[in-house]
């Protein structure tokens, strides 16, 4: 194993992984009765956007969000890799302003 990945393979965390291998997040969304909003940045590297696609058509009354430029972490970066690696640890970059303002409007409609 490439030893950047060992503090993520780790043995310690093994059982956690494992225990995840048996949802499948399709299923599982499409079993909740409450409101959903799906979120997802088309600039994750961890995850494909094409997820948010088959979120939402297993559950297709959840609300949805592509936020442009944002990645795993819910920031916008618009550069390499180098910077995407960079704001995994950064806490000063700020969330993505329009993640913000749509979990606001969200929130405060289904809090309603």
């Amino acid at each position: 194993m490439p030893p950047e990945l060992k503090a993520f393979y780790r043995d310690s965390v093994q059982p956690y992984l494992v225990s995840w291998f048996r949802y499948t997040p399709e299923n599982e969304i499409g079993k909740l009765t409450c409101p959903v909003l799906l979120l997802q940045g088309d600039n994750d590297i961890q995850v494909d956007a094409k997820q948010l696609t088959a979120l939402k058509a297993a559950k297709p009354d959840a609300a949805q969000l592509l936020v442009h430029n944002m990645n795993h972490v819910l920031k916008i970066v618009t550069g390499d890799m180098s910077q995407q690696m960079a704001s995994y640890g950064d806490p000063t970059l700020p969330l993505a302003p329009e993640l913000s303002s749509a979990l606001t409007g969200f929130l405060s409609d289904k809090l309603k």
